[in-house]
């Protein structure tokens, strides 16, 4: 009976003592690692400009690191990294090796790869008349997508897209068009602007206002009778004429005319 009650607490020692070399520093019976890996960084990087990622593990007493994208490898558990051309997309990696036992763990991240807006540029007719509505569009560079904004005359208007349909109001001499890119997911942005001239009759407000100009017009000559000597003298009047600078707009007659000598 005492060998029996002996045996029992050998076994329960070593029992325990079992279970004190699997624990952790925190006692709480779980593996050193590494566990909950992750790669810390953005979901996205721009075409030119460096991203920084950073990879950790919950590890003891120690782990090593080892950095993958681009079929390169980089050791350590930092990266420091610039896209040189557009993809659809990157696949970085992360792996984690525990010093003491060999464990090791592996975890991804999908990176979107953006680019521009760049080269950005509207297009549409060279030449506006008053109420004749007009398209013009708005091309960039732009990877994923970009969202556009236009201004006209210097007030911006929200969500009109790629596209835009414009109506010269009365007496304009030009339109002014500006178009801004913004890129969906990283916000950059970048802006173009083209002035349009408006004309009339085919020929631009600023040219109708060069010609009509007042005009002096040589009428007629009179003949004066003055003093007991009835001396004949010629006087030549001229008649001024002064239009408004859009008359030629509605046909109607708004000229004044003046007489001098």
């Amino acid at each position: 009976m005492k060998d029996t009650h002996t045996l029992l607490n050998l076994l329960l020692l070593l029992v325990y003592l079992a279970g004190s070399a699997l624990t952790t520093d925190g006692g709480s019976g779980s593996i050193n690692g590494p566990l909950e890996l992750t790669i810390v960084g953005p979901d996205f990087v721009k075409v030119g400009v460096p991203r920084s990622f950073d990879c950790a593990a919950q590890c003891s007493p120690s782990c090593s690191y080892r950095m993958s994208i681009y079929g390169q490898i980089w050791q350590g558990n930092k990266l420091l990294f610039t896209a040189r051309q557009w993809e659809e997309s990157l696949n970085l990696t992360c792996t984690a090796r525990n010093d003491d036992s060999g464990r090791s763990s592996t975890v991804s991240k999908i990176l979107q790869v953006l680019a521009g807006p760049t080269n950005i540029s509207i297009t549409g007719p060279a030449l506006m008349t008053p109420g004749a509505p007009k398209s013009f569009q708005c091309y960039a560079d732009c990877r994923q997508s970009c969202n556009y904004t236009w201004g006209i005359n210097g007030r911006w208007r929200g969500g009109q897209g790629i596209e835009i349909t414009v109506t010269p109001e009365e007496l304009a001499t030009s339109v002014t068009l500006n178009c801004k890119a913004i890129n969906s997911v990283s916000g950059l942005y970048d802006m173009a602007t083209r002035t349009i001239p408006v004309t009339y009759d085919g020929k631009s407000m600023a040219t109708q206002a060069e010609q009509t100009r007042p005009a002096s017009v040589h009428i007629h000559t009179l003949t004066l009778h003055r003093n007991i000597n009835i001396i004949q003298e010629k006087v030549v009047l001229y008649k001024e004429v002064i239009c408004s600078p859009h008359a030629y707009l509605t046909n109607l007659k708004t000229c004044h005319h003046y007489y001098r000598q």
